[in-house]
């Protein structure tokens, strides 16, 4: 018994240290040779970590973003990373992180990952090997590697098999402490709110189910586990339920509360996308910026809306030929423990092919939370996963029971499909014109697969116990050497820091450096505003996440509805391309003055862009790349408006239909709801309204009013936001159609607003399912 104990230390002992050393080997291109992983990790997220870090130095964890599409709710948001612990870490540590602390949270996080899935092959009997193998394949295959870009999507793929673990822990041995361990990490993975976590939630369900099953008393089972599973549920619920309803909050009053199929399933992946996990760079995407011709490109008549990056899926050769040789073509996945796995791989196989099948329809209409989603290829992170693990468990049974004997026939036939594989990716490169290209891909395809194949027969050998050891440790060395050629510090994945200077150093770049210090002079002297930033290209579209400005557009799928149709803001602003909203027709437009858009940005002249303003404004100011315009009709942040100059209004009507009445938004105001009572007209300044403090999710101000009126601020009005005048709360009303005010009497007064999505009063709102 010592012994054996002995025996199983070592070998998570080598198991483990195997993983640590392949993943600095698969790491080494952003941890060693200075690459960046490039596109949404930084234009998005790197800017969401400088904004993180930012905030947490002056002491503040923030629930609110004021810094893009003129405020929204950081908690709401799941791309806000305040609830992502390695960030977090990061962000409390340095108020000054580099690009290459985000990618080493990224790269640490899917050693995590790699390390929880080697732990749960071996708890599960599996050869050391066929462990490592898993965690190779988690790593550094699939959609894990070729989207390295989409972090959050990437963390909560990293994170599934440290559920997996501790739940295959919890279940093992059901005890109180294992149940919370397990309901914590169940928690914490839906507090991602992603399609992967989603997914992820479905495939460990799937899991529980299949030990069940596979249990010899399973009346017993159930009684051994239910109480711990409903502490593990419990636990589950108390961590993510806050973060999951101030999604679904966020989600009711965004541009996308959910998607009609149609447009939910566009983004599904092509089928010939499947012929990348045995050539890798079919597409021409592994090797060259420029010679990618696979779905996507212009090469691809009709035009398939999904990126290079969706359409590659490699797993490394070992893994492609132990799953469709053993599993599929040997049937070890389609009998006995097999079959779990082969259900919930043609499960996520449906679900990534989307519009491509019939059977993706049922599933949209009928299971909860896919309407959610709008890209079903994201279903290419679970298939990948479950194929690793299939892989390391067919790894391990093929070296603890050897091949079973078949006749030649057999052999022939599945040395025929593999070739006719391979045909099949040189026919589809010669319908595009593409053969004389493909052809180095396909040979060295070939020539891994023979040689992996070799391997395998190898290992299963039953003579030769050197041969058979040294085939094993030869499987992973080929795996670790054909990912890193293939999927680490690819042209998808890795790319010079150069282009991300103005979130890494933005006082070496001279516009970030202009506008920060514009900025602070004019709000030294007004009081807070707002400036628009476009068309300068991706990096610049979050920029004002890491320079600390307000900025009116942005980069994020998700944003208010109301504030997108009155400003016509859109996911992208990286072209100077301007498409205005049913308030904000144009620079010049009383609606962008009470946004107090004081600076305009763009990366052409306006004459360009919004021809019909251009002669309203002074010429640009010249700055790099940019055409810089300044508005000094821009309304003050924090204005007294009298009860005389109160309007009443229907906002959602107003938002829909445009078109603002023609007053002095300096002394007047519409207001939503409006008391009956009227107020003659009163000579004389109403008021006076002084900014205290501020910061994203509180502004106090003091108050001197001459007459009883209103407190106009313009922020954005959002469930949470409460009004305190003289420390009494009030529920804000809708002013000037998207922002707040609140009803104060004569007098001085102290009034502050505040984004509280966390006092008790909301959180019982969020969980009655309270008012949208």
């Amino acid at each position: 018994m010592i012994e054996a104990d002995r025996g199983a230390a070592r070998d998570m002992a080598v198991a483990l240290g195997a993983v640590c050393i392949a993943w600095l080997v698969l790491a080494w291109p952003w941890l060693i040779d200075g690459l960046t992983i490039p596109w949404d990790a930084k234009i998005h997220f790197q800017a969401m970590l400088r904004w993180l870090a930012a905030h947490l130095a002056e002491g503040d964890w923030p629930m609110w973003m004021p810094e893009t599409f003129g405020g929204r709710p950081a908690l709401g948001d799941p791309q806000s990373m305040v609830l992502s612990p390695g960030f977090l870490a990061v962000a409390a540590l340095d108020p000054d992180p580099s690009v290459h602390a985000g990618d080493a949270v990224v790269l640490v996080e899917l050693l995590l990952g790699g390390l929880a899935t080697a732990l749960f092959g071996l708890r599960r009997g599996w050869h050391p090997a066929a462990a490592v193998l898993a965690a190779l394949a988690i790593m550094a295959g699939g959609s894990a590697s070729a989207r390295l870009q989409h972090t959050l999507l990437v963390q909560s793929y990293a994170f599934v098999p440290v559920v997996l673990l501790a739940l295959d822990a919890a279940l093992d041995r059901p005890a109180a402490g294992r149940a919370i361990l397990a309901g914590a990490a169940i928690g914490w993975l839906a507090v991602g709110r992603d399609q992967v976590a989603y997914l992820g939630l479905i495939g460990l369900g799937a899991f529980v189910v299949a030990r069940l099953v596979a249990a010899p008393d399973r009346a017993d089972f159930l009684r051994r586990r239910w109480p711990a599973g409903l502490l593990a549920v419990l636990v589950a619920a108390l961590v993510a339920a806050v973060p999951v309803l101030a999604t679904l909050e966020f989600a009711a009053v965004s541009n996308r509360p959910a998607y009609a199929f149609e447009f939910g399933a566009r983004q599904s992946l092509p089928p010939v996308a499947f012929l990348t996990m045995l050539v890798p760079d079919l597409f021409g995407s592994v090797s060259s910026d420029l010679g990618y011709w696979g779905p996507g490109s212009r090469a691809w008549t009709p035009l398939v809306p999904v990126d290079r990056t969706i359409v590659q899926l490699y797993l490394g050769a070992v893994p492609a030929v132990l799953v469709l040789w053993l599993g599929v073509l040997r049937g070890r996945l389609l009998h006995g423990d097999g079959r779990p796995v082969a259900a919930l791989l043609l499960f996520f196989l449906v679900y990534a092919l989307g519009r491509y099948t019939p059977a993706f329809q049922p599933v949209f209409e009928w299971l909860p939370g896919v309407d959610r989603f709008r890209r079903p290829a994201d279903a290419t992170f679970a298939l990948g996963a479950v194929l690793a693990l299939a892989a390391g468990w067919l790894c391990d049974r093929a070296i603890r029971e050897g091949l079973p004997p078949v006749p030649r026939w057999r052999i022939a036939v599945e040395a025929a499909v593999g070739l006719g594989l391979l045909a099949l990716a040189a026919w589809v490169a010669g319908g595009r014109g593409r053969l004389e290209q493909a052809l180095p891909a396909l040979a060295t395809s070939l020539v891994l697969a023979v040689v992996a194949v070799a391997l395998v027969g190898l290992a299963c050998a039953r003579r030769g116990l050197l041969i058979r050891q040294l085939a094993v440790v030869a499987l992973v060395a080929l795996t670790v050497l054909d990912l890193r050629v293939f999927n680490a510090g690819s042209p998808l994945n890795a790319r010079p820091v150069d282009p991300y200077a103005v979130l890494d150093e933005p006082d070496g770049v001279p516009l970030a450096a202009w506008l920060e210090r514009e900025v602070a002079a004019i709000e030294a002297r007004d009081g807070p505003v707002r400036v628009e930033v476009l068309g300068l290209g991706g990096v610049w579209q979050n920029a004002s996440l890491a320079l600390g400005l307000e900025n009116t557009l942005g980069y994020n799928p998700l944003r208010l509805a109301d504030y997108d149709t009155a400003v016509g803001a859109r996911q992208n602003s990286h072209r100077p391309e301007r498409r205005f909203g049913t308030l904000m027709t144009g620079y010049r437009s009383d609606f962008a003055d009470l946004l107090g858009v004081r600076l305009i940005v763009l990366g052409a002249p306006m004459e360009t862009v919004d021809p019909g303003n251009a002669p309203s404004f002074a010429a640009p100011r010249r700055i790099g790349p940019a055409w810089v315009y300044d508005n000094p009709r821009a309304v003050p942040r924090a204005l007294f408006v009298g009860r005389e100059g109160a309007h009443p209004y229907d906002p959602a009507t107003m938002v829909a239909a445009g078109g603002l009445p023609a007053l002095d938004w300096r002394r007047e105001a519409l207001i939503d709801p409006l008391p009956e009572e009227t107020a003659d007209a009163v000579g004389g300044p109403a008021g006076r309204v002084r900014i205290v403090h501020r910061r994203s999710d509180r502004i106090d101000l003091e108050v001197t009013a001459a007459r009883d009126g209103f407190v106009v601020l313009h922020d954005m009005a959002y469930p949470g936001w409460v009004v305190y005048v003289d420390g009494m709360p009030q529920e804000p009303r809708r002013a000037n159609v998207l922002f707040m005010a609140a009803a104060v009497p004569a007098g001085r007064h102290a009034v502050s607003f505040a984004y509280e999505p966390l006092a008790p009063r909301h959180l019982l709102s969020l969980l009655s399912g309270g008012e949208r």
